[in-house]
């Protein structure tokens, strides 16, 4: 009886597991989306509206999601003197950096076919950048609690 419920148990995790796995994976989506508008937009010389920038639009919702992740990592690793927290912040980066990839690759694609200048990929970088060095102090700040 009780092989059987930790078959149970085993199978749920891997349901928690996969529902917080698609959950990201839909918010990258989103977060993917909101770049590649704001990359046509600049392509089709769009106006951009003050009340409403699609650039702004992108960074608030990478940050917002990648803070969102790393405080519920956080929280479930409070106890935790392990090496797991590092190792997730590093896959976090990879997906952000991976995020950023995509981007440059869409934004290359349509300076091929013909977009003045790549000048305003610099904003998609500097947000990208700021994720980064959010993921790495949140990672420092982390293993200095754990030595302490």
């Amino acid at each position: 009886m009780s092989a059987q419920a930790t078959r149970v148990d085993r199978i749920l995790d891997f349901r928690v597991i996969s529902i917080v796995s698609r959950k990201w994976s839909l918010t990258e989506l989103l977060v993917l989306s909101i770049g590649v508008l704001g990359l046509l937009s600049d392509f089709l010389q769009r106006p951009h509206y003050r009340i409403l920038n699609i650039h702004v639009l992108f960074g608030v919702m990478l940050l917002s999601t990648v803070a969102c992740e790393l405080l519920h990592e956080w929280r479930s690793s409070m106890g935790n003197k392990s090496n797991d927290y590092y190792q997730f912040t590093r896959r976090l980066a990879r997906r952000v950096y991976a995020l950023l990839y995509i981007m440059a690759a869409v934004r290359l694609c349509l300076y091929v076919a013909g977009a003045h200048s790549l000048e305003d990929f610099k904003i998609y970088i500097a947000f990208g950048a700021a994720a980064i060095c959010v993921i790495r102090v949140s990672a420092m700040v982390q293993s200095f609690q754990a030595l302490n």
